[in-house]
């Protein structure tokens, strides 16, 4: 209670809106009434979620629920079936990974989707939302539309599920921000067909970190507008809002919390907002977020965005 308590208070103080937490990655962590991950053991305690709903609630923080989907080892443990199999052999693809349309991943993910929407949550949103990156060789026996309809069988598991049982969560969805440099050539890898799928989900959130594209490449000094971080998310977000056109609204990237300066983040937001977005969140695996904070501090936000950043 005390270390939600100070996370919660610590952003509020410096204008932060919203809150993202874990909900499921190779298990469910709280106590969900999901009765494939309880029967398989794959439900934990790590939180009491009715607690801390109340608790966001109360605070009028915007509850945001990390929901890992594709990439899921405690599922394909516990039940084989469910990976990505060749689909004339038979053999097992990916180890780790389930196959997105596999009936039984569907089920075992739409009970605690339902879950989680029964509680209240503003937003789910689905990360690892598309085929390994680790195995591509082996799953280009499927096509980039193959893949594309795997996946989205898995979103629109989501959208239905929401919509059923509590239609006023919003869904997300975490995408590559390299998709909006290169599209059909990243398509072919991901099946990340965010184009096909925007129109399933509310919000779209491209993982701009500059640290995830090569030191010497896709920024040129002195050519390329502002600094190396600045750019990296402007140039995402321009090319991400061209392949989505009239639904580009629903876009709120990523920004990179980790392994960076006060400046750096206060680059990272300015390069979103410049390039016409509003809201944006943050990610550290470690929770630290001590640059994040003092760039928020002294962050202005532009006149357009007072009433729409989440």
């Amino acid at each position: 209670d005390a270390k939600l308590n100070d996370t919660v208070a610590s952003g509020l103080k410096v204008g932060a809106k919203a809150l993202v937490f874990d909900v499921k990655g190779n298990v469910v962590y709280f106590d969900a009434d999901a009765p494939m991950a309880r029967s398989l053991g794959l439900t934990s305690h790590s939180f009491d979620l009715p607690h801390v709903m109340q608790l966001l609630k109360a605070q009028g923080v915007y509850s945001i629920a990390r929901f890992v989907s594709v990439s899921d080892t405690g599922l394909t443990s516990a039940l084989p079936e469910t990976r990505l199999v060749h689909p004339q052999t038979g053999k097992v693809i990916t180890e780790h990974y389930i196959d997105p349309a596999n009936e039984k991943a569907l089920q075992y993910n739409s009970e605690v989707i339902c879950e989680l929407a029964k509680a209240g949550l503003d937003e789910i949103n689905l990360d690892y939302i598309r085929f390994s990156t680790e195995n591509t060789y082996a799953t280009d026996v499927f096509s980039p539309s193959q893949k594309a309809d795997r996946v989205e069988a898995f979103v629109r598991m989501a959208r239905d599920t929401i919509d059923r049982c509590g239609p006023s969560t919003k869904l997300g969805i975490s995408t590559f921000a390299i998709l909006g440099w290169d599209y059909e050539k990243n398509l072919r890898t991901l099946g990340q067909d965010v184009v096909r799928f925007a129109p399933l989900v509310d919000v779209i959130s491209p993982m701009a970190y500059p640290s995830m594209f090569s030191p010497n490449a896709y920024y040129t000094p002195g050519v390329d507008k502002g600094p190396r971080d600045y750019y990296l998310v402007y140039r995402t977000m321009t090319g991400y809002q061209k392949l989505l056109g009239d639904q580009s609204y629903k876009l709120r990237p990523w920004l990179q919390a980790y392994g960076v300066t006060t400046k750096d983040v206060a680059d990272q937001m300015r390069g979103a907002t410049d390039a016409g977005v509003c809201g944006f969140t943050f990610w550290n695996a470690d929770n630290v977020y001590g640059p994040v904070l003092k760039a928020l501090k002294n962050w202005q936000i532009p006149e357009r965005c007072v009433n729409e950043a989440i």
